[in-house]
């Protein structure tokens, strides 16, 4: 074996340390996306999914990929186990198998917080075994029928990404929205993540391991700068992309949308990290990022509900690379496809190949994925109860009870003023100080609670008196005006007498006269007064009132009620 064949085989191994390690980030980024109550069962489901679809690639997936064209390029030989493999292409299937456990996991984020565990292993269990394997086959194996056809996909936008996330999308139409997810009006209830720092971990990881996921599919040498340069770039400017448009459209741009348009870019620009420029792999991840913006909007639109956006961002950004490879290929790939095929080909060629491989992966992933839930479903309902979905996937899937749910409980306990409760296992915890604030502030609230209730027992007292007080005030002062109004009535009628026979000479005095104006006038001052008085009674009477009614209403708080 030659220096440079030791080399390559050296550079291929570390890049398959390199896509492992994107195992930890989609661990990462799917357990931060998710609610607390679900984000132990994401990350087992990360771990089984590399478990489980490795197990089966191993047993028959990697010959049906790379094994011996059956039925003219649609399948490989299948052999049991590696059976007959010589040393040196065992880097090329280790290589191969992170390759495949990729597109497994990235079906465990769409189907998030509602999915039973063991539907799902049997799903990660047939990616691994026949359907990554067959797409594989068509585009990857020398003698598969797309690759004779000129389709180039370089390191997996379609045979890794696009397959993950249209196989997701089969199970998250099949398996239905989160509880709560959209409402019955149609808006949409936003289902924040848990824990954005280590989404951005996530998402760092995911750039660290894509190095390899991109650099490791061509052998080390000059080529190799050029391809990872252009794969960061694809993520730089699909990140870039998402943040200016998300801005301009909805004024703020959230964590998601450009960690998401980061991952986008990078998906774009698997297809063709080897056939493009620099500044055509830009152009390739504002693509990508484009695509993902468009198709969450689409996703939220018809009401599908992707947990972590897989869908989006694997899915279209998956379906944009491919094309954009065809628009965006250098010149020296159409010369290298018209060799191999015998003809000329041209950009327009190239572009409508791409577009078919495009079309026929989205119809055999989402086809072969909606069979593959459908008959799971059969098998074992692949949906938790609304009951297992509220309490939270953590522990109706695996009975590991969250420290944070414990206190929530606790919480609410102590609000029924239950002095028993205490949360469990959690004495001399990280969390103890916390349960000793909560108990604290609990004594507290309940002592003030006390107070409260003794001055509602006053204040109820007192405004029946007040109450009692003022209806008898209102009583005298409806009487003074009665009494007003017949003195006003009487002095009326004296007055109009005195006119009647003030016609008369000499028959009214002016003295009569002079003591009837003065008469007149004390009683306009009298009933000016009682006027301001009647409405002083009146604000006095409201404010009784609504104190009568105010503590009459005020109810013992019942048993069970904070």
């Amino acid at each position: 074996m030659d220096l440079q064949t030791q080399l390559n085989l050296l550079w291929l191994m570390t890049c398959t340390g390199l896509v492992f390690f994107m195992q930890a980030g989609f661990s990462c980024l799917e357990a931060g996306s998710v609610r607390t109550k679900n984000s132990i069962n994401v990350a087992l489901k990360n771990v089984i999914s590399f478990v489980i679809a490795a197990a089966t690639y191993y047993i028959l997936g990697y010959s049906l990929h790379y094994g011996k064209p059956l039925i003219d390029g649609l399948i490989g030989q299948p052999v049991i186990a590696l059976k007959g493999m010589e040393y040196p292409e065992m880097f090329v299937f280790l290589y191969q198998l992170v390759f495949c456990t990729t597109a497994a996991t990235i079906v465990s984020g769409a189907v998030a917080e509602r999915m039973r565990f063991l539907p799902y292993i049997l799903a990660t269990g047939a990616m691994g075994l026949i359907i990554y394997p067959i797409y594989g086959h068509w585009v990857w194996n020398s003698e598969g029928w797309m690759h004779r056809l000129g389709y180039h996909d370089f390191a997996g936008s379609s045979v890794v990404h696009m397959m993950g996330g249209f196989v997701a999308l089969a199970g998250i139409v099949k398996i239905g929205a989160r509880t709560g997810r959209f409402a019955a009006d149609g808006s949409t209830k936003d289902i924040h993540a848990s824990d954005v720092p280590l989404v951005a971990l996530g998402t760092f990881i995911l750039m660290f391991g894509w190095i390899g996921f991109n650099g490791g599919s061509a052998p080390f040498g000059p080529q190799t700068g050029s391809i990872v340069l252009n794969t960061f770039l694809g993520g730089i400017f699909g990140g870039v992309t998402c943040l200016l448009v998300a801005w301009a459209m909805q004024g703020i741009s959230g964590a998601a949308t450009l960690m998401n348009g980061i991952l986008a870019g990078l998906v774009a620009i698997t297809a063709s990290a080897d056939i493009v420029t620099a500044p055509a792999a830009c152009l390739i991840g504002c693509g990508g990022g484009l695509a993902y913006l468009f198709a969450d909007w689409l996703l939220l639109r018809f009401k599908i509900d992707d947990a972590v956006s897989a869908v989006p961002v694997h899915g279209a950004g998956g379906v944009s690379g491919i094309i954009l490879a065809g628009v965006f290929a250098k010149p020296e790939h159409l010369g290298s496809l018209t060799a191999m095929l015998g003809h000329t080909v041209g950009r327009w060629e190239v572009i409508r190949i791409q577009a078919m491989g495009a079309v026929v992966c989205a119809m055999y992933a989402y086809a072969v994925g909606f069979i593959m839930w459908t008959i799971l479903n059969r098998i074992s309902p692949i949906r938790v109860t609304p009951d297992e979905e509220l309490v939270g996937l953590n522990y109706s899937e695996h009975q590991v009870r969250s420290p944070a749910d414990d206190i929530v409980s606790y919480v609410i306990a102590r609000s029924k003023k239950d002095k028993t409760a205490h949360p469990h296992d959690l004495d001399g915890g990280e969390y103890a100080r916390l349960v000793a604030a909560i108990e604290g502030w609990a004594g507290r609230i309940e002592k003030d609670r006390d107070e409260l209730e003794q001055v509602r027992g006053w204040l109820g007292r007192d405004a029946d008196r007040l109450y009692e007080v003022i209806r008898r005030c209102e009583d005298e002062n409806r009487m003074q005006t009665k009494r007003l109004e017949a003195v006003a009535h009487k002095v009326e009628m004296v007055d109009r007498e005195l006119r009647r026979r003030a016609a008369t000479p000499g028959a009214v005095t002016p003295l009569a006269t002079e003591v009837m104006e003065s008469v007149r006038e004390k009683l306009r001052e009298m009933q000016a007064g009682g006027n301001n008085v009647t409405y002083y009674w009146e604000q006095l009477r409201t404010l009784g009132t609504s104190l009568f009614t105010n503590t009459r209403s005020l109810e013992q708080p019942a048993e069970g009620k904070a």
